[in-house]
């Protein structure tokens, strides 16, 4: 398992880094080893409250996945990712809080739908939605000043 839990965190370090295409594939090929090994699950626990990069027990530079230590440690990475700019990246981050070690009851993610992703469809997909208007007042050229009179010019 801790071979596993290993390669689950570098995943997860690799996400933060990622253009969010990456980070959609990275999430799920996560999502996915946690739902094949139950025994990783421990991850996904206390997740992003205690453990943060500076004091993860993680050690990223080992080449030995049995002295990484990535069981002791947290996916605090997910936590992270929860507001990403991209808002695909921070909505899937909830597929991780249901219960993984239930097999019979959620099933694997097909990878399939993010690697066939590119920029252009997705720009051609963000552009293509409805924006949402809100109502905003403009400031107004004439402004009464903040604080009192405006201050004469020297």
């Amino acid at each position: 398992a801790y071979v596993v839990a290993a390669f689950i965190k570098r995943f997860a370090r690799l996400a933060l880094q990622a253009p969010p295409h990456g980070a959609l594939i990275c999430m799920t090929l996560i999502h996915n080893l946690i739902r094949r090994h139950p025994s990783c699950a421990v991850l996904l626990s206390d997740n992003g409250a205690t453990c943060h990069s500076n004091e993860d027990p993680f050690d990223s530079n080992t080449d030995d996945p049995a002295r990484a230590k990535a069981l002791d440690s947290t996916l605090w990475e997910l936590h992270t990712l929860k507001s990403h700019y991209y808002h695909e990246v921070a909505r899937f981050v909830a597929v991780f809080k249901r219960d993984m070690t239930k097999v019979d009851k959620y099933v694997e993610i097909d990878l399939e739908r993010f690697l066939a992703r590119s920029y252009d469809e997705t720009f051609t997909r963000e552009n293509a939605k409805r924006l949402k208007f809100c109502n905003i007042r403009l400031p107004s050229m004439e402004q009464e000043p903040i604080f009192g009179a405006k201050p004469a010019a020297s």
